[in-house]
């Protein structure tokens, strides 16, 4: 504090002050301001002591948190302790008449109190950005809550949440809605050949193909794995269902590369309706699942609505799953054999072993009708066994005055492949067979059954091929159409899948992919046979795009071991060229 008289002379100065600024109050005693600091002095506090000296005026100088702080002399802003002190510092005039005025100088460290509310304002701040962070943070919470990490679609919770608020809303405005479940076909495949990495890419890139073919009103979800849900909303009638569905099926099967492979993915959907079929939301999710299930059964890469009809399917399944128990058990099955033959030679290539089921108070049921439930139920382990027996068996058989039997090929599942018994069993059939020497033994399979697990597939089929058993392709073209395995694998025959050859014509698309695995076969060294030749046009173009053989209705249906070899003895007209047997 600074006491001056009316003339601005130091009438008290306070031992704070004098350890602030260095003066004794003996020193300040009788002297101005101006005179103790000289040029130091502030200019803006020389006028405001005027000012309240002159007219009475008392004034602050310098505002709380003013930056930097206006000291009482310029050159004196720090304190002694060495760190910068924040100040206020007032001017006060006392008594009214000029000639008895004097003037009270206040100069307050307010250091505690500036670092105290700059303080608070960094807690403030500190607070704030805290909170947005914790609500950024509860907003991603709530989103992975709900959402599936990897594709950003709703989740199983969010899907039937949204069912359930659906299902209220049809019911109060007795509307419809669709829900449909979407399976991804062969998904296992892409990860165990490509790796999870291509496995995840896949899936986002169905889950965006997914999303593009909905209205902004419906909901596609992904409930784990390679399963997929999707809600059709305002649905007019079952046939915008089906649209839906086919657009969806559609769009999910058009190619993709992955980790430089070319792939076919695909989808099966299973579709109910709400007041339709059910009201109920589980209900509903339930026969739109069954549906999928029936559709991946029949034909990959289709759709399926849900009927009554489908709920007889598992008693069905059960019955027909004890009849091939019997069957297995009191042998009413065969081995038949569908002929391979070259389209230069017009002689026997090699058979393909096809089973059939002889009920014996019944009419025959053929493969497709009960072997998928056999691979579902383990069963085909035994029934591959019975048809490597019966192979056996019809090469024991074959009339050696006859030409030497050719190769047969058997269909390998991917149950099948899978048993860790299969090496032993192929290697003592081909060893019946008469080895190297005698008839030889093919494997026909898909390129599913390949990818599933690559390095095991690749180390089984080494050793197979070391004791003459060959290797054969089956539906090429229908598959993931990746090459690579065509090197790794020890390949001899390719067999182009029969759906491009059922339209097949000079000028068609399917001619050009039959050009292409002719070619593509042929430079890698292997034979090329075509399936599903019906027709002497059909064989005439694959002759002149040079295919090594064919099979077919055209040359032959399967048939006894023992109709093959009067074929093969020449006593059927099966092997005259084509040409002679358009009028047959």
């Amino acid at each position: 504090m600074i006491v001056l008289d009316g003339g601005g002379r130091v009438l008290h100065w306070n031992a704070w002050l004098a350890r602030r600024a260095g003066v004794e109050f003996e020193q300040a005693s009788g002297r101005t301001l101006r005179e103790i600091f000289g040029r130091a002095l502030d200019n803006s506090l020389e006028h405001a002591v005027a000012q309240a000296l002159d007219h009475g005026m008392s004034s602050v100088l310098s505002p709380r948190l003013h930056v930097p702080p206006m000291p009482l002399y310029r050159d004196a802003r720090d304190r002694a302790d060495g760190r910068r002190m924040h100040q206020l510092t007032s001017v006060k005039a006392m008594g009214l008449e000029r000639a008895a005025r004097q003037c009270v100088v206040q100069v307050m460290d307010m250091t505690a109190s500036v670092v105290r509310e700059r303080e608070l304002v960094a807690q403030a701040q500190a607070l704030r950005e805290t909170t947005e962070e914790l609500r950024s943070a509860e907003a991603r919470v709530r989103h992975l809550a709900f959402h599936d990490a990897l594709t950003g679609l709703p989740n199983r919770a969010l899907f039937h949440d949204r069912l359930e608020r659906q299902c209220e809303q049809a019911r109060r405005q007795k509307g419809r809605f669709a829900v449909m479940i979407v399976d991804l076909d062969r998904f296992k495949s892409v990860n165990d050949s490509l790796g999870h990495t291509a496995g995840d890419e896949l899936i986002r890139t169905m889950a965006e193909r997914l999303q593009g073919c909905l209205r902004g009103s419906d909901t596609a979800a992904r409930l784990g794995g390679d399963e997929f849900a999707v809600l059709q909303t305002d649905l007019a009638d079952v046939a915008g269902a089906e649209v839906l569905a086919g657009k969806i099926a559609t769009a999910l099967c058009g190619p993709v590369v992955l980790a430089g492979a070319t792939i076919q993915p695909g989808a099966s959907i299973g579709v109910s309706i709400f007041g339709v079929d059910t009201e109920d939301p589980k209900v509903l999710v339930n026969h739109a699942d069954r549906a999928m299930y029936h559709a991946k059964r029949e034909a990959r890469g289709g759709w399926r609505l849900y009927s009554p009809s489908l709920e007889a399917a598992p008693a069905h399944r059960e019955a027909l799953e004890r009849g091939l128990r019997r069957a297995l058990r009191d042998r009413h099955l065969a081995v038949h054999y569908q002929p391979q033959v070259s389209l230069r030679s017009h002689r026997l290539l090699a058979l393909e072993a096809l089973v059939r089921w002889m009920p014996p108070d019944g009419a025959v049921i053929y493969p497709g009708d009960f072997v998928p439930m056999a691979e579902e139920t383990g069963l085909i382990t035994e029934l591959g066994d019975f048809v490597l027996d019966e192979v056996c068996r019809a090469c024991h058989d074959w009339d050696s005055g006859v030409q030497r039997m050719p190769g047969v090929a058997v269909n390998l599942s991917p149950k099948q492949f899978r048993d860790p018994h299969l090496v032993d069993k192929l290697l003592r059939a081909q060893k019946s067979l008469g080895g190297r020497d005698g008839c030889r033994l093919e494997l026909e399979l898909t390129e599913g059954v390949l990818v599933e697990d690559v390095d095991r597939a690749a180390a089984i089929l080494d050793v197979l091929s070391g004791h003459g058993i060959s290797l054969v392709i089956d539906d090429f073209g229908a598959g993931y159409s990746s090459l690579g395995y065509l090197r790794r694998f020890p390949v001899r025959k390719l067999k182009i899948d029969k759906s491009f050859i059922q339209e097949l014509r000079q000028d068609c698309n399917d001619a050009v992919i039959a050009n292409a695995v002719i070619g593509l076969g042929h430079s890698l060294g292997h034979i090329v046979i075509a399936e599903g030749v019906e027709t002497a046009n059909q064989a005439d173009l694959l002759k002149a795009l040079g295919c090594d053989g064919v099979q077919g209705y055209f040359f032959g249906r399967p048939m006894p071991i023992g109709d093959v070899r009067r074929m093969a003895a020449g006593v059927s007209p099966l092997f005259r060229d084509p040409a002679d047997r358009r009028s047959a």
